[in-house]
Order: C-alpha cells, then structure tokens, then sequence
C-alpha cells in the first residue's frame, strides 16, 4: 500500500510541476517576449512558486522513498550496471539540475529581472521543462520499460 500511495503522491507532484512549467513556457513566455515585459513572468512566478516549490518537495521527498524502494543500498544508485540504477541515477541527476538551474533563476536572475535578461530566464525555463520532461519520461520507463 506504501507504494501506490508513493506513487500517487508523486506523480502529483509531477503534475503541478511539469504542469506549471508548461503553462509559464507556453502562454507567459511568447507573451513576455512579444511585449519585451518581465511583468507576466514575475506575477506567475510570485504565485506559481507557492504550489510548485512544495510540488516539487513532494516529488523529491516520495522520490527518495522510491529509490530507497527500489533499490535500498545507496552505493546501487550510482551503480550504472542495471536499469533500475541508470534510471535512479538519472533522476538524480535531473534533479541537480533541477536544483542549480532554480537556484540560479530564483536568486539571480528574478530579483533583477529586466527585458534585458528575459533570454536568459526563457533559456532556464525552458531548461526546466527539458529536465521535467526528463523526470517524466524517466519515471515512466521505470515502470513500463521505455528504455
């Protein structure tokens, strides 16, 4: 039962993030990039972050007991030599980028948000939808074999 409901909860998680993420890239971005105005990127930024940040604790949090799950010796998740280590492993790594790419928006690039660096927010979001694309596509060879 722990498992489904780890299940659940992630993908979840999943949702709102790759979700969220698609919504800013999709309808905020070419409006932004249009009118050469950050001010639709901040707003959805000022709210979104207030559901997404804890979508994607969710996600890490149920992630971790998956991979503790799948496999229960650490030292097997950088292990390369199965598919269920190469698919923890690259989970592992999408989520440090994950985690260099949103630090570096949120503590660099949003607090001086100008028209000037919006390339550079539209090059880290769309780098976190590669990543989140990643997560998903990841998670659901993990259960059905994709590769």
């Amino acid at each position: 039962m722990e498992f489904k409901i780890l299940i659940v909860l992630h993908m979840i998680g999943a949702c709102i993030w790759f979700g969220g993420h698609a919504v800013l890239l999709f309808t905020f971005v070419p409006a932004a990039w249009k009118e050469r105005s950050v001010e639709g990127i901040r707003e959805f930024e000022r709210h979104y972050e207030k559901i997404g940040l804890p979508a994607l604790a969710l996600q890490i949090i149920t992630g971790l007991r998956l991979a503790m799950i799948y496999l229960p010796e650490w030292s097997m998740w950088f292990d390369w030599s199965d598919r269920t280590s190469t698919h923890v492993s690259l989970k592992v790594i999408f989520l440090i980028g994950t985690a260099i790419l949103g630090a570096h928006a949120r503590l660099i690039l949003i607090p001086k948000l100008t028209p000037e660096r919006l390339p550079a927010m539209i090059a880290h979001i769309i780098g976190i939808m590669i990543l989140a694309f990643g997560f998903l596509l990841t998670g659901i060879s993990i259960r059905y074999g994709l590769f």
